[in-house]
C-alpha cells in the first residue's frame, strides 16, 4: 500500500512537467533503424515497453531498447513491445525480443521472425549459440499455457508448455521453471494438499519443470511438492550444481510472513527450505511490499553466498547452508533509496549495477558488490523523458560483460 500511495502522489506531482517531456524526447534521442543498428560503445542497456494490457487489437505494442554509452550518450532501437522485456548480454552480443521477432545486436542487428504474445518470463543462453525465451500465453479452458521459444542463426521454434512459471532459471543452458500445477497436473497436485484457489496466503503446491531440451518439446516435470504457502518471482534465478536457488515469502499457518531461501535440485527433485535469519538467529523482518526483493539474478551467487538487493536499497548476503543473512551496504547514491522509484538492477561477478527512476532524473550507478565502493555513475535525462511519455515502463537491464 505504501508504494502504491507514493506512486500516485508522484504521478500527480509530475503531471505538469510530463507534457513537455513527451513533446521533447523524440527530438533529443536518436532512434536507430534496424538496418543501421550496432552495439558499438554501449556500456548499459535497458528495455522500456508498454504494458501488455495496452497493446493494440493486433497484439502489437511499442517498446525501446535503450543503448547507453560510457559517457551517458543515448540511442534507442524501437520494438513492437514486450511487457517484462528481458535483456541477455553475452560474448555474442545483446539479445532481446518483441512480439514479432527475436533480436541479436552485435556489429549489426540480427532479426529473426518469431511471433508470440507480449509478456516475457525468461531469456537464457542455450546450447549451440541459441537463445531460449519463455512467454506468457494465459489461461486455457483446462490450465495455463506458455511458449518456450528457441532461436538460432537459422530461425525460431516455439513449443507449448503447461504452467504459469513464476520462477525460471538456467542450469547449464537448460531452462527450468517453478509453477503451480494446473491442467493435466492439477489432479496429482490435489492429492498432495490444497490448490492455490483454496489457499489463504500463497501457492501451497509447486512443480519444478524442465522447459527446454526435452525429447518431445514439452515440459518435463522433475518434481511436484506440497510446500508452505508462498509467493516467489524471478526470471533469472541462480543455479549451482544443478540446483535452482531462489527467495520466497512463506507463510505460517497463522499468516506470519517469513523470508525464506529455497534450493531445489533439477536432478533429484530434492528441495531444501531455510528461513533467513540474522547472525543472532532472529528471523529477518519481511514486508511483502517493502524491504525484500524476490528477484536475485543468475550472477547473484558468490560461492556459498546469495547476494540480493532489497527494495529498501540494501544489498544483503545469505549463506546457502544456514540462511544467515548480513547486510553488505545501502544504495544511497542519490539521497533516495530505490523503494519508491522503479529500480532495475543486475550483477556481474564483481559489481552491482542499478538504474533508479526518481522525480527529476534517471540515474545509473555501479558498485563494488563486496565493499560498496561507487565505481561509476551517470545521469540519464533522456531515459527520464522517455518514461514520462506515460506509456513506457522500465523493465530489464544489462551491462557489458567484463572482457576476458
Amino acid at each position: 500500500m505504501r508504494a502504491t500511495a507514493v506512486a500516485v502522489l508522484l504521478a500527480g506531482a509530475l503531471a505538469l512537467s510530463a507534457c513537455s517531456a513527451v513533446a521533447d524526447w523524440f527530438r533529443t534521442i536518436e532512434i536507430v533503424p534496424h538496418d543501421a543498428a550496432a552495439l558499438g560503445d554501449t556500456e548499459v542497456a535497458v528495455y522500456l515497453s508498454e504494458q501488455w494490457r495496452d497493446f493494440d487489437a493486433r497484439g502489437l505494442g511499442t517498446g525501446y531498447v535503450v543503448l547507453i554509452d560510457g559517457d551517458g550518450g543515448v540511442r534507442a532501437i524501437r520494438t513492437a513491445g514486450m511487457d517484462e522485456g528481458l535483456l541477455l548480454w553475452t560474448e555474442r552480443g545483446l539479445a532481446f525480443s518483441d512480439v514479432e521477432s527475436d533480436f541479436l545486436l552485435a556489429d549489426s542487428l540480427r532479426v529473426t521472425a518469431s511471433p508470440k504474445r507480449g509478456s516475457q518470463q525468461a531469456l537464457i543462453s542455450g546450447p549451440d549459440d541459441s537463445m531460449i525465451g519463455l512467454y506468457n500465453e494465459g489461461f486455457t479452458e483446462t490450465g495455463y499455457l506458455e511458449h518456450a521459444v528457441t532461436t538460432t542463426d537459422t530461425g525460431a521454434i516455439s513449443r507449448e508448455v503447461e504452467g504459469y512459471y513464476q520462477v525460471t532459471g538456467s542450469c547449464d543452458g537448460t531452462l527450468f521453471g517453478l509453477a503451480e500445477p494446473m491442467g493435466e497436473y492439477a489432479e496429482a497436485a490435489a492429492r498432495l494438499g490444497p490448490l492455490q484457489a483454496d489457499a489463504q496466503y500463497g501457492y501451497p503446491t509447486l512443480m519444478l519443470s524442465q522447459l527446454s531440451g526435452t525429447s518431445d518439446g514439452r515440459e518435463r516435470v522433475v518434481d511436484m511438492e506440497a510446500v508452505k504457502e508462498s509467493n516467489q518471482w524471478g526470471s533469472d534465478a541462480p543455479c549451482r550444481d544443478g540446483e535452482l536457488v531462489y527467495l520466497a515469502i512463506t507463510y505460517d499457518t497463522d499468516g506470519t510472513q517469513r523470508a525464506s531461501l529455497r534450493v531445489w535440485s533439477t536432478r533429484t527433485g530434492e528441495q531444501v527450505e531455510r528461513t533467513l535469519v540474522t547472525p543472532d538467529g532472529e528471523p529477518i523482518p519481511v514486508d511483502e511490499f517493502a524491504g525484500f526483493d524476490l528477484r536475485p539474478t543468475a550472477l547473484a551467487l558468490r560461492g556459498e553466498q546469495l547476494d540480493w538487493l532489497g527494495v529498501d536499497g540494501v544489498l544483503s548476503s545469505t549463506n546457502l547452508a544456514t540462511g544467515v543473512t548480513e547486510a553488505l551496504f545501502a544504495v544511497e547514491t542519490f539521497g533516495l533509496t530505490p523503494t519508491y522509484y522503479s529500480p532495475s538492477h543486475t550483477f556481474t561477478e564483481d559489481t552491482l549495477a542499478i538504474l533508479t527512476w526518481e522525480p527529476e532524473n534517471v540515474h545509473f550507478a555501479e558498485y563494488d558488490r563486496l565493499t560498496g565502493e561507487l565505481l561509476r555513475e551517470m545521469q540519464l535525462p533522456e531515459v527520464h523523458a522517455m518514461l514520462h511519455d506515460g506509456s513506457q515502463v522500465m523493465r530489464g537491464m544489462a551491462t557489458r560483460p567484463p572482457q576476458e
